[in-house]
């Protein structure tokens, strides 16, 4: 699935699918088939967002009703309520119970870090993502890990920080769209413009229906100062508006 190749993202799906045939209860399969949507959506391989919102929530639902203390499942919610739904109040109710659950969950310090960075609540983003980097030091998941943590530190100003950690995840997978606009930006602020419009064009590439304004438009930060920021930073990075 974290491939992201598109061949390999569609096999992830019959392979989480066949696995839900088999055990139709099992909160964890339903968890992750949930982020299969978000993801599908943050790489702009989503022909219907609103409908593949709805199936993320819908996944979150069933393994919620399976395991109401499924952290994973919490988590989860959380993350598709942030993003897709933009709904923080009911969002951080999820990492606040999956934390109150289990503080040494990773992925859900790892996930509300990015809750706090969308709202431009930099140091409780930081804060959250170094967590979650300590609590799951060799996570298979690592390049996950340090593209949330780079835009915690974009998040909190420390842009040499977020072009460093985005460095390091995309030299494990160098096709997550999030880390690239993460890195994008962040070269802009520290007025490195020539790399800032290199690793735009890398993002392109990748996400060549990419649009600053359709991207405010949907992302959870279009509330806050900090997305028009990013927004106005891509701009000066070369992405089309």
């Amino acid at each position: 699935m974290h491939r992201l190749s598109q061949t390999e993202f569609h096999r992830s799906r019959a392979l989480l699918d066949a696995l839900i045939q088999q055990m139709p209860n099992q909160p964890i399969v339903l968890a992750w088939l949930s982020r299969w949507f978000i993801l599908r959506v943050h790489q702009g391989w989503s022909d219907d967002p609103e409908l593949d919102a709805k199936h993320a929530l819908d996944c979150t639902k069933r393994a919620l009703d399976i395991e109401p203390e499924n952290t994973l499942a919490l988590s989860s919610e959380g993350h598709v309520l942030t993003n897709l739904y933009h709904r923080f109040d009911l969002a951080e109710d999820r990492f606040e119970t999956a934390l109150s659950i289990n503080p040494n969950d990773a992925i859900s310090h790892l996930l509300r870090g990015t809750f706090h960075a969308f709202q431009g609540e930099g140091e409780a983003a930081e804060r959250d993502a170094t967590q979650a980097l300590h609590l799951s030091p060799f996570d298979p998941h690592r390049f996950f890990f340090l593209a949330h943590a780079a835009g915690a530190s974009l998040a909190n100003d420390q842009n040499g920080r977020a072009v460093e950690l985005a460095k390091q995840s995309l030299r494990s997978n160098r096709v997550h769209a999030s880390t690239l606009r993460i890195k994008t930006v962040a070269h802009v602020r520290l007025g490195e413009l020539g790399l800032a419009r290199e690793t735009a064009a890398q993002l392109m590439s990748i996400q060549p229906n990419l649009r600053v304004n359709t991207w405010l438009a949907s992302s959870p930060s279009r509330d806050f100062e900090i997305g028009k920021r990013i927004a106005n930073d891509m701009k000066l990075a070369g992405v089309p508006t």
